[in-house]
């Protein structure tokens, strides 16, 4: 664990708060699997999480996008964002101020990049306005047609609420915009090309870690 030094002592530096967005098919879960294990063999303490999260929130919008239910898409982001407001408090927040590395499988920009579809995006962005932002952004940058190949490989035909072609293009294009891929960025992020292979990604997103946090 790192520490830092003052005149007056020794003291635990804070965690660094990583999140990796992207489509789905982007291949996010597995970089995630991938970072963590590199930072722990590096001697770090990490922990690794996802939104929606395992608890009782994260669990109802699960069954939502699995197409069980029939919520109206307000509802859904604001489940959202209630989910990231308890994901902070009971999981992230207390570990990042003991020293932790928490690596984080979707986070704001995902409510920004989905939700926004359809509910007003202005509104998306006010809800989540007391979110943590994370030290660092990873955006996995992939395009529709290969990520839907890798879908298919991974579920066959079964597909979530958003894994449709139309849904997933204009998914895409909200990343794009959100990170400044043409134009300003409204959020930061360091972008990863994520059509290379997961080996290849893997080390772009090390290099990016590195780079930025200097773990």
């Amino acid at each position: 664990m790192s520490r830092w030094h003052t005149a007056k002592g020794t003291y635990m530096s804070l965690g660094r708060f990583i999140s990796l967005e992207g489509i789905d098919g982007a291949g996010t879960t597995t970089q995630l699997h991938r970072l963590t294990a590199w930072l722990e063999g590096e001697g770090l303490h990490v922990f690794s999480t996802f939104e929606p999260s395992g608890g009782d929130i994260g669990q109802h919008i699960r069954k939502i996008l699995a197409g069980n239910g029939n919520s109206h898409p307000d509802t859904v982001a604001l489940l959202f964002a209630s989910d990231r407001m308890e994901h902070l408090q009971t999981e992230i927040l207390a570990r990042l101020e003991a020293g932790v590395h928490v690596l984080c499988d979707r986070y704001v920009g995902s409510s920004y990049a989905y939700q926004s579809l359809q509910s007003d995006p202005k509104w998306v962005r006010t809800i989540n306005r007391y979110a943590r932002e994370p030290d660092l952004t990873l955006y996995l940058r992939v395009d529709v047609e290969t990520a839907l190949g890798r879908l298919k490989i991974r579920d066959g035909e079964k597909r979530e609420l958003f894994e449709k072609q139309e849904l997933l293009t204009k998914i895409a294009e909200n990343y794009d915009q959100i990170y400044g891929v043409h134009g300003p960025a409204e959020l930061e992020a360091t972008v990863i090309d994520a059509t290379q292979t997961p080996t290849r990604v893997f080390i772009d997103c090390c290099q990016a870690i590195a780079n930025k946090l200097a773990i």
